[in-house]
């Protein structure tokens, strides 16, 4: 986590994030392996009144000696505690480059920056990737959640359905087809994820479809939630 505060009023909590500035009269206060949390640890204060360019690039330092040499899992202010020399140490690798570090540093941070993509800014400009986050797989239809409201007290609240009272096997099967059965096309298979749901709406009535790509098999249910009553089960997993 980060934080940024414009004056030393810290109403942006910086001393108590990972990285955290705040701003001086000549430039910014960089504090560093700082949490909140069950283990609260304040934040330690690791260079004093550098440039912006300077902040951006020391932080930038640190994090990447951090990935390199923290054990998975460990929170910043334990790897600092742990980490022999501690911020000297830091301050050594960082801002002397002691070890001979800080371009490849650099370049493992720029390499990041140069390769990283955001996944939902892809999605909006593909449109066969947001194809696969419309509503139902074979019609355009939409639809704006179930919920049924209610009033109490002069005010508005959710109605809580009874658990369903439907008990045993399922009444209408396989076994029960007749002549008026018949397929119906719900659109192409690579309109569905593999290993997850997808809903399909057949003239007034919502299916849950999913594909288990392990086996190959397809599976079709009511979308309907047996304990809500809420159309969601096509947002579940199969495997």
């Amino acid at each position: 986590k980060m934080g940024v505060s414009g004056c030393m009023r810290e109403c942006a909590e910086a001393q108590g994030k990972d990285v955290g500035l705040v701003a001086t009269a000549k430039g910014w206060n960089l504090y560093i392996c700082g949490n909140h949390g069950t283990s609260p640890k304040h934040a330690t204060l690791f260079l004093n009144d550098i440039s912006d360019d300077e902040a951006i690039m020391y932080i930038d330092r640190v994090m990447m000696y951090y990935t390199f040499t923290a054990d998975p899992l460990t929170r910043t202010s334990k790897w600092l505690e742990n980490l022999e020399g501690g911020l000297e140490h830091v301050r050594e690798v960082v801002v002397d480059d002691k070890l001979g570090l800080c371009e490849e540093l650099d370049a493992r941070m720029k390499s990041q920056i140069d390769t990283y993509e955001c996944e939902w800014k892809k999605v909006v400009d593909t449109p066969a990737l947001r194809a696969r986050f419309r509503q139902f797989a074979n019609v355009e239809d939409k639809k704006y959640g179930d919920l049924e409201w209610s009033k109490q007290r002069k005010q508005r609240k959710i109605v809580v359905e009874d658990l369903p009272t439907i008990i045993g096997p399922a009444k209408i099967g396989k076994h029960t087809a007749d002549k008026t059965w018949h397929w119906v096309d719900v659109g192409s298979e690579d309109n569905f994820w593999k290993n997850s749901g997808f809903a399909v709406k057949v003239s007034r009535t919502e299916l849950a479809v999913f594909h288990n790509a392990g086996t190959d098999k397809w599976y079709a249910s009511q979308n309907s939630c047996p304990h809500k009553q809420l159309q969601v089960l096509s947002r579940g997993l199969v495997g």
